[in-house]
């Protein structure tokens, strides 16, 4: 009996992800476990920061404050170490596509990854045969399902900001009543809280949303791919 339609792109979703995941994924690229060590020691430095201002706020000793923003500082030092020692790895990994590394500590080498994701897609593509209207119909699914999961996702994300930010308002509005000195401790905390969330954007949407994101990624991959002179090029040869 001939394999249907849906069961066909299932099993190709399944393999172009497989795929994915053992060359591509960022994890594979971007480092090693002695980097990922190091970035999740900063996140756990951060965790202990948060809960010494907790600890200082119920129990208004001011060593906890201290020891809180000194967690912040270390963690923020920690995390910047382990961006440079990820940066040469991928220079050394990929030399070729070097030119596109930028100068920015924070890039993360998105476009580095993307153009070798995209290469290296492109070649197992045109090695399995797949047709363009397929891929079309591969990337119709993928669009679909990875919104049907943000949907999903996106509740609990939401009801997180809502309790944080006005916890950490009313903790900050605390420390100042009691001592105006504590402004500026309070200003510095409230930096490094900032400077660490736009570091660990990535890493945080790949905690909540990695299947979604999974899906994005591939989509984009297909989409550029589909209108390659090489991938073309090679349809018509065959």
């Amino acid at each position: 009996m001939p394999q249907g339609t849906g069961l066909g792109i299932m099993n190709t979703i399944l393999e172009l992800q497989s795929f994915y995941r053992e060359n591509l994924t960022n994890r594979k690229l971007m480092t090693t476990r002695k980097i990922r060590s190091v970035m999740y020691l900063s996140l756990l430095l951060v965790i202990l920061g948060v809960i010494s201002c907790v600890i200082s706020t119920v129990i208004s000793i001011d060593f906890w404050s201290f020891l809180g923003i000194l967690f912040f500082v270390l963690s923020i030092s920690i995390f910047l170490f382990a961006l440079r020692s990820s940066k040469k790895h991928v220079l050394l990994t990929l030399p070729e596509y070097s030119p596109l590394v930028k100068d920015r500590l924070m890039s993360f080498e998105e476009e580095i990854f993307l153009a070798y994701r995209i290469d290296r897609f492109e070649q197992e593509l045109i090695e399995k045969h797949i047709k363009p209207t397929y891929i079309q119909s591969l990337i119709e699914h993928l669009d679909s399902k990875s919104e049907t999961i943000k949907s999903n996702k996106w509740f609990p994300i939401s009801v997180s900001v809502v309790v944080f930010f006005p916890l950490w308002s009313e903790y900050v509005g605390k420390q100042i009543s009691i001592d105006s000195f504590n402004l500026i401790p309070m200003s510095i905390i409230g930096l490094f809280i900032v400077l660490f969330a736009i570091g660990f954007n990535s890493f945080l949407k790949g905690m909540l949303w990695s299947e979604a994101l999974h899906y994005d990624q591939l989509t984009r991959i297909l989409k550029i791919v589909l209108s390659s002179e090489v991938y073309l090029n090679s349809q018509v040869e065959n």
